[in-house]
């Protein structure tokens, strides 16, 4: 058994949160990759954001929160397209966001670039066009796999590159695309979808111009918010949005097409995953491949790396490429790659701490040739023992997953045996009921999976989401005191807060009137006592209904001087009597 006392880690958890809460100039951040944790001056990460958003190409400063506008635009584009028969009412009642936040930039240093330059990042959760841009983005998915140049990782990329040998003229090389999302021009996007819409007409109701219409929607209606200020993206696509990858892939899907009907030699090698491009060519006519791709789009902007003593670095392996001898490949991990990985004291349940063993496993193995597995099996077991994973844990299951890739037979009969689960649940990891919790939903059929609420990250690293104004906020549990008496009334809305707040004021004045009346205003026309509505308190956020239904019965349970009714059935009797009797 592998016992281990939280509570060291626990008092420095709370020292650390105390030194930051003290320092609020220091800035705790994670790295664009390689898995490292970043500390940068909050002056310093300011000033970075800044210096990208004086590109008055890209961006554009206002001076008014475009929220409301944005919503209220996107409605009317909705129901055009409902009205010309694009999409069915029912559906775009489902693209449609009633109490929309701002969307929010943040930047991520780039650890592994020179300079550190930042990555800036539009968060676009519960924003104006959130759904509509998941939306559309499911639409083009659908078609980006079709193009014979796209992988989806690198263990794609090795299994299409292995066993290929090279004529002695033909060299390896990468290019890349300088901020691919930002550099797109729109009317670059619009006419690769032309090109491409006898494939994307498939998956979708609304005809070219409606589809046209509704991307160009999206992008010229991007926007967010940075220290405080609102900007509009007058040029490209916003990092972040889940609409950007497939515009982007179908752009460079475009330009290859194009490209390669131009140049007399066609790559004997090509790949693509994202803006990361692998091929080989003849060395002495890469640099008119090289013109061509940059030549494509004034905006689009590629650089280029030749092999290096026989060998290339691209996504995590290495290809060697020795004379007369087929493509050899290698796990590849960056320079700046840090050597921590979820460590096996953390509080995750034992299963997750198998997933990484696996996954180290895996890369070291079906990423490299044989002749790397030793040197990489070594460095795996280095990198677990040093992140506190006790050999009696990860040897079993490094050689039984080594076995599995040494006899790929074997696995595709086990792969073959079908999954008993008939549904998933995912709770949060709690050591000391899980594995019973585990063997009793399998007997019913249900898979588990959990969750940790509380991780470091949450607790110590810096929160880039701006703080919303109080009458703003929504999904809701909050609570509003008498101002005559000592009672409270609690209630959950998925409203803004100063939305729910209106109709009680409104409630409360229909004073012979039972619509709508909730116990609040029951309360003020009884007694004639006021609410103190200026101090009304949140008391919890959450966005799921049925878990904000139950979290208020809780509150309602365990509260003392409340206006509000204890009937409530969205507990069983037996758990409010167990609540009741935990609080006493």
């Amino acid at each position: 058994k592998f016992d281990f006392n939280y509570n060291t880690i626990i008092r420095d958890v709370r020292l650390c949160k105390i030194f930051l809460k003290n320092n609020p100039d220091i800035m705790v951040t994670r790295a664009d990759k390689g898995n490292a944790t970043v500390l940068i001056k909050t002056s310093e990460y300011f000033n970075r954001g800044k210096a990208i958003l004086e590109d008055t190409l890209t961006y554009k400063e206002i001076n008014y929160d475009p929220t409301g506008y944005v919503n209220s635009q996107l409605s009317i584009h909705i129901n055009k397209l409902v009205k010309y028969k694009q999409i069915k009412n029912e559906e775009a009642k489902t693209l449609k966001i009633s109490n929309p936040d701002p969307p929010y930039l943040y930047l991520l240093p780039k650890i592994h670039k020179p300079n550190l330059p930042f990555r800036p990042i539009v968060a676009e959760l519960n924003c104006p066009i959130t759904k509509f841009s998941k939306y559309l983005s499911n639409i083009l998915k659908q078609i980006i796999p079709n193009s014979p140049y796209y992988i989806k990782n690198s263990f794609e990329l090795k299994e299409k590159i292995s066993n290929i040998s090279l004529p002695n003229d033909y060299k390896l090389f990468s290019f890349d695309v300088v901020n691919l999302f930002p550099s797109i021009p729109i009317s670059l996007i619009l006419e690769s979808i032309t090109n491409r819409w006898t494939e994307i007409k498939d998956f979708t109701t609304i005809n070219l111009h409606w589809f046209r219409q509704s991307i160009n929607f999206i992008l010229q209606h991007t926007y967010f918010i940075f220290d405080d200020k609102f900007y509009f993206q007058q040029f490209g696509c916003p990092m972040g949005s889940p609409l950007s990858p497939p515009l982007a892939e179908l752009v460079l899907q475009f330009l290859e097409s194009n490209v390669f009907q131009s140049v007399p030699i066609t790559p004997i090698l090509y790949f693509r995953y994202v803006d990361d491009i692998f091929l080989s060519y003849p060395k002495d006519n890469i640099n008119d491949l090289f013109n061509c791709f940059n030549n494509f789009n004034s905006s689009l902007n590629f650089t280029i790396e030749e092999e290096n003593n026989q060998k290339l670095n691209f996504l995590d392996i290495t290809i060697f490429n020795i004379p007369n001898q087929t493509l050899l490949t290698n796990w590849y991990r960056k320079p700046t790659s840090t050597s921590r990985i979820l460590n096996f004291l953390s509080y995750q349940h034992l299963s997750t701490k198998s997933n990484i063993v696996l996954n180290l496993v895996d890369r070291g193995l079906k990423l490299s040739h044989k002749k790397f597995w030793s040197s990489n099996l070594s460095y795996i077991n280095d990198l677990l023992i040093l992140n506190n994973y006790p050999k009696w844990f990860f040897t079993p299951i490094i050689e039984k997953r080594k076995f599995y890739i040494e006899n790929p037979a074997v696995t595709n009969i086990t792969l073959k045996t079908e999954d008993p689960y008939t549904n998933t649940l995912s709770l949060p990891y709690s050591h000391s009921f899980t594995a019973k919790l585990k063997h009793l939903f399998k007997i019913h059929n249900i898979r588990l999976v959990f969750n940790n609420e509380t991780t470091i990250y949450k607790i110590l690293f810096s929160k880039f989401k701006p703080k919303k104004e109080l009458p703003y906020n929504s999904n809701i549990i909050y609570e509003i005191p008498c101002k005559d008496c000592e009672l409270t009334y609690l209630g959950n809305t998925s409203q803004y807060l100063k939305d729910r707040i209106y109709k009680h004021i409104q409630n409360v004045k229909t004073k012979n009137s039972n619509q709508g009346k909730t116990e609040l205003s029951r309360h003020c026309n009884n007694t004639n006592h006021n609410m103190d509505f200026d101090s009304t308190k949140i008391l919890l956020f959450e966005n799921n209904h049925n878990i904000r239904h139950i979290a208020e019965s809780l509150f309602i349970q365990i509260s003392e001087k409340i206006m509000n009714t204890r009937s409530v059935n969205a507990i069983d009797d037996f758990y409010i009597k167990t609540i009741r009797s935990i609080k006493k």
